[in-house]
């Protein structure tokens, strides 16, 4: 059916108030109720008309939630401007008949006074209905007016509540979006304090042998070393902000099928020298056919930096690195045999962090295990820490895939 200009304005007016098929409120209840005591009709009805039907917000005398629209007197209401009265329906052409007049509920009179939108829009009716013909007098119809702009009225002020509820919701949502902001900044400043204590323990402690002008070529070579390490470890945390700020405003590579096997691979080649330095031994455990729907390169750097901060912490240490599906995503587990886990990255789960005895050997602290772990949960993941006993500690990591967290 083609629906006119001016009919489709007031079809969408209606459904912006969202008053279609919503719940029973006591207060349009109560106006309904009021015309049929006060007008002497058994059913009384406040009635919504949209595309193609007659929808009841409140009614009496009447089981029906609704009718089609073709068969509805509110309909020819809305083509008037002021109340619309039948006073015989079987006597009239119009009605004669309908339905509704040829067999229940038997309607004969009907009265219907107009109800708007806030923008004066024509809604429907707050009608009275009786089962024998009548005239409405005046003073019903001076009822009848009046009810119906209390329905108006109501109608207005349950928009502006659910407007004042909205506005309500987004401010909280900003007010909370703020204190996340906030708590970002506060962690970053803390993290970049920690970050220069990082660096001065490089210069306050790893070149004391330059300081006192008296070194060996064995302390030179330390000292490059000492540097090496802590380039390397400002390069990670650069790397894991720019992650964390790709990630919090949605800039994130396009994700792919990761194969975890491939890529662990390749990232024990990368560790190898670094499982060579310090005597530990890794057992990989990962199912062949296992893929994680991620971006690439997040996932690399998540794993590279938590294995190599684990390698370099650990020595000498049978560690079994393992790898399962789990509920939409990949859950990887670390087992250290120790009862006491790691140290280095014991403070790193915090959300607090700290610095240990790093800062007295001028070997760089990896402050950016922290970044790692907001990764982890931007992400939608998690961590868990495990004390097993006599069994030793396992660290637990699980990354969603990409259309878990979208």
């Amino acid at each position: 059916m083609t629906v006119s200009p001016k009919e489709q304005e007031r079809i969408d007016a209606l459904r912006r108030l969202d008053l279609l098929d919503s719940g029973a409120e006591a207060e349009f209840n109560d106006l309904v109720t009021l015309a049929s005591d006060l007008c002497r009709a058994p059913i009384s009805l406040l009635t919504l008309i949209d595309e193609d039907r007659q929808w009841f917000k409140a009614a009496v005398g009447m089981d029906l939630t609704e009718t089609e629209r073709s068969v509805a007197f509110c309909d020819k209401a809305l083509l008037q401007d002021d109340i619309f009265v039948v006073a015989d329906a079987a006597s009239d052409a119009r009605f004669a008949a309908n339905p509704y007049v040829t067999g229940e509920p038997n309607i004969r009179f009907y009265a219907g006074a107009l109800i708007h939108s806030p923008d004066g829009h024509k809604l429907g009716t707050l009608c009275i209905i009786d089962t024998q013909p009548r005239e409405l007098s005046w003073k019903e119809a001076s009822i009848l007016g009046k009810l119906a702009r209390q329905a108006t009225n109501l109608i207005q002020l349950r928009e502006q509540r659910r407007q004042t509820e909205r506005l309500t919701r987004q401010v909280a949502l900003l007010e909370s979006e703020a204190r996340t902001r906030s708590g970002h900044w506060s962690r970053l400043a803390h993290l970049s304090h920690l970050q220069n204590e990082n660096l001065a323990s490089f210069f306050d402690n790893g070149m004391d042998a330059l300081v006192s002008g008296r070194f060996t070529k064995k302390e030179l070579m330390e000292i490059g070393a000492r540097a090496r390490e802590h380039r390397a470890q400002v390069s990670r945390f650069n790397e894991a902000l720019s992650f964390l700020d790709a990630v919090r405003s949605g800039r994130t590579g396009p994700a792919e099928p990761v194969r975890i096997p491939a890529l662990m691979g390749e990232l024990f080649e990368e560790l190898a020298p670094l499982v060579r330095a310090s005597g530990n031994q890794v057992s990989p455990f990962i199912p062949a056919d296992l893929t994680l729907h991620e971006d690439p390169a997040l996932v690399r750097f998540i794993l590279c930096t938590l294995l190599g901060a684990l390698l370099g912490a650990a020595s000498r240490t049978p560690i079994s690195f393992a790898a399962q599906p789990r509920n939409g995503g990949v859950e990887f587990l670390v087992n250290l045999p120790e009862q006491n886990l790691v140290d280095a990255l014991q403070r790193f789960l915090p959300d607090t962090l700290t610095l240990g005895l790093e800062h007295l050997s001028g070997k760089p602290f990896p402050v950016e295990l922290a970044l790692v772990k907001d990764l982890i949960f931007a992400r939608g993941g998690h961590k868990e820490v495990r004390r097993l006993g006599n069994r030793g500690t396992t660290i637990e990591v699980f990354l969603p895939s990409a259309q878990q967290h979208s």
